[in-house]
């Protein structure tokens, strides 16, 4: 949740009619005119989802941070887990250095 309103305007989530034949409405996010894909889903069944697509495809300082961040403390342990051991040994190495870097990990 922010603090404060963001500096600038990042993008537009509107409802949009699903493509499946049940006829539910999804969400879908705009950034400059053009929808947001994020690994070729560009409609999503909760606002949440399409709103972190929107703040990870934003160039804006930290989004994608944020977003990352809202998205793995939501996590169950056992969901966690699973995404962890789904990295490349190189890039959770390199995780795993970064939370140990300059005294940020207890």
């Amino acid at each position: 949740m922010l603090a404060c309103a963001p500096r600038r305007r990042l993008g537009t989530v509107v409802r949009a009619p699903a493509d499946d034949s049940a006829g539910r409405l999804a969400w879908q996010a705009w950034m400059v005119g053009r929808p947001v894909q994020a690994a070729g889903v560009s409609r999503w069944p909760r606002r949440s989802e399409a709103v972190a697509a929107l703040a990870w495809a934003n160039p804006a300082s930290g989004a994608r941070c944020l977003a990352l961040a809202a998205y793995v403390r939501a996590l169950s342990d056992p969901e966690l887990h699973e995404l962890l051991r789904a990295l490349p040994c190189a890039v959770f190495d390199g995780l795993l250095e970064a939370a140990y870097a300059e005294g940020s990990a207890a």
